[in-house]
């Protein structure tokens, strides 16, 4: 057994809650900038320095490669906390802004419009692609220059009447939101996360069941790790329930956005129909009146042009003798 196993017979293990800010993707390679803008329009830029060099400024944002790496370097913090109040912690790995309480709250006080640039290497299959989403430059190792995109609107319209146009596409960003795929990501580690603890606590049970443990220490060394393992595994399974819980509420957020677009498509689609039988039945008006004119008698056509003639020469006679009336002739 190791040489501190006593020690490890009475560790504890404990939580901390921080608040987060989740980027759209993980494994990013640096972040490039940060500011925050208050509703009275006060700006502040935030700097991005190495754990080693951070002196505890208010405008620091400390950056991790990983969370081992923050864990490991804040395990002997004798406060127990990985993030102080006033503290902003970067992790690259997770992709994730770690806010300490004080901060969090400021900038949720103020209405704090929060702009950031980072970047990323390589996109897995089925990762969202960020031009659809973001302004962002995207280069290629065979690239001189990076290609700029802007994000904007790309609606096209058709015009399927007079001064009627027609939507005919959805984008992506309006029905699939880049947090889907980190929730899941998330819920996948933490289950893992809950099935590690467990086979943990199946191990060490196993080895108080041996032979070679039988002894009174050993026994009590392997109890004491049997406890903090348990307690591991209570965590995880508490910590997978209230996630689990949550994400929850959230995928019913993306399916109501993909329910919400698809029904849109199928207003489109009837109102569509609507007008392709509107355009129809007066298509159809037009041949019948187009028919009837062809399929007349000659002489019904003289008839009615006659009597029409007759009404027209009429009526000028009667306005032209209106006309030549005075107040004389009613003297």
């Amino acid at each position: 057994m190791p040489a501190d196993a006593n020690t490890a017979c009475t560790t504890e293990i404990g939580t901390n809650t921080y608040e987060r800010i989740r980027l759209a993707y993980d494994d990013t390679d640096s972040l490039d900038e940060l500011s925050y803008t208050y509703s009275d329009g006060t700006t502040t830029t935030l700097t991005m320095v190495e754990p080693a060099a951070a002196t505890g400024a208010a405008n620091e944002v400390i950056v991790y490669a990983s969370e081992d790496a923050w864990y490991d370097a804040t395990k002997t913090a004798t406060d127990g906390k990985t993030v102080t109040e006033n503290q902003i912690i970067f992790i690259k790995g997770t992709g994730e802004l770690i806010l300490g309480k004080d901060i969090a709250h400021t900038l949720r006080q103020n209405e704090a419009n929060i702009d950031l640039s980072y970047t990323k290497t390589g996109f897995e299959e089925g990762e969202a692609r960020p031009e659809y989403y973001y302004d962002c430059k995207m280069k290629t190792p065979d690239m001189a220059d990076a290609v700029e995109y802007t994000k904007e609107e790309q609606k096209i319209n058709f015009v399927i009447s007079t001064g009627i146009e027609f939507p005919a596409n959805t984008e992506a960003s309006e029905v699939l939101d880049t947090s889907i795929g980190r929730d899941i990501g998330e819920l996948i580690d933490i289950v893992q996360t809950a099935i590690d603890a467990h086979d943990k606590v199946d191990k060490i049970e196993q080895m108080m069941q041996q032979e070679q443990y039988s002894d009174k220490d050993s026994q009590k060394i392997l109890q004491g790790y049997l406890d903090a393992a348990n307690k591991e595994a209570d965590y995880a399974d508490d910590n997978l329930q209230k996630t689990y819980s949550q994400y929850e509420t959230n995928f019913q957020g993306y399916l109501s956005k993909v329910s919400l677009a698809h029904s849109n498509v199928g207003c489109l689609q009837k109102r569509l129909e609507l007008t392709k039988t509107r355009v129809e039945n007066q298509r159809d008006n037009v041949e019948d009146l187009k028919t009837e004119n062809d399929n007349r008698e000659i002489s019904d056509i003289i008839i009615d042009y006659t009597a029409a003639y007759n009404a027209y020469t009429a009526s000028l006679t009667a306005a032209s003798k209106v006309e030549k009336q005075t107040l004389l002739d009613y003297i």
